[in-house]
Parts: structure tokens; C-alpha cells; sequence
């Protein structure tokens, strides 16, 4: 919205998105979003908790993106048709 000039607009906020590089910084590292999917990249952590309750995180991965969409023919930057996409319903069927 702040690079929209604070509009709200749909469309302005898609031609921002649409540039590739919003992203910030979370409490598990920088996030951001893709422009073809609008879905986010970000880390991901295996978590483990033993018998004495005590968590840890024993593998890291690092900007795992939102490949599966890109793959199937999703942009958006393109084309909004509104749709729900999943894994079992991608945008090419």
C-alpha cells in the first residue's frame, strides 16, 4: 500500500506486486512474495521436541519458493481469473 501511493486499488496494488521484490522481514527471516503466484517464499523449520519438553530446530530450510504454481502456468501478472488453484487442481486443468 505504501508503494501504491496508499491506494488500495486492486490494480495498483497488483502493478507494485508485479515488480517482484516485496518482501520484509518476519520473525523466521525475510518473506516475500512471488508476483506470478502471489503466494511466498520463506524458511522452513523441523522442529523437535524431546521428553523433556525442551524444542529445537535441527534443520533449517532456507527461501523455499511456491515452485508448483510457476510450473502449472499460474501468472498473475497476466491474467486474474479468480480462481482457487491447489496441488490436485492446478491452473492448466
Amino acid at each position: 500500500v505504501e508503494r501504491a501511493d496508499g491506494s488500495t486499488d486492486k490494480d495498483d496494488l497488483r502493478a507494485v506486486i508485479a515488480e517482484g521484490d516485496v518482501c520484509f522481514d518476519g520473525p523466521s527471516g525475510t518473506v516475500c512474495l512471488d508476483p506470478r503466484s502471489q503466494h511466498m517464499s520463506h524458511n522452513i523449520f523441523l522442529a523437535k521436541v524431546d521428553e523433556n519438553h525442551e524444542i529445537s530446530f535441527p534443520e533449517t530450510w532456507e527461501n523455499i519458493e511456491p515452485y508448483w504454481l510457476g510450473e502449472n502456468g499460474c501468472d498473475l501478472t497476466q491474467n486474474d481469473p479468480s480462481a482457487q488453484y491447489t496441488p490436485s487442481s492446478p491452473p492448466n486443468e
